[in-house]
């Protein structure tokens, strides 16, 4: 799909199932493969990340839209104290100002 509001549905499903993750349990792990990302969608899921209970959370192959925006965002999300391991794999990071994020 070359267009992000082809894919609002199914984002919109996705994050509709997050408000059914049981808060109590170990933990759920989100993983994300060959996908591209728009700035909304990642803030949406790093919002999640942080208050819901995932315990896991895996970028692999994902292409976002503003890197900078993307990093930044997940930093906030690697504040939650549940999320205990993070994967960031294939994802080049080029800028200087970014790798210091």
């Amino acid at each position: 799909v070359n267009h992000d509001e082809d894919l609002m549905p199914h984002w919109d499903v996705l994050f509709q199932s997050f408000e059914h993750i049981n808060p109590w349990g170990e933990g759920v792990g989100l993983h994300l493969h060959s996908i591209e990302l728009n700035e909304e969608s990642m803030r949406i899921i790093c919002h999640v990340l942080r208050h819901k209970n995932f315990c896991q959370v895996s970028f692999d192959t994902v292409g976002f839209a503003n890197l900078r925006g993307a990093i930044s965002e997940l930093g906030n999300a690697l504040k939650s104290q549940g999320l205990k391991y993070l994967k960031w794999s294939a994802i080049p990071i080029e800028s200087v100002e970014d790798m210091t994020l």
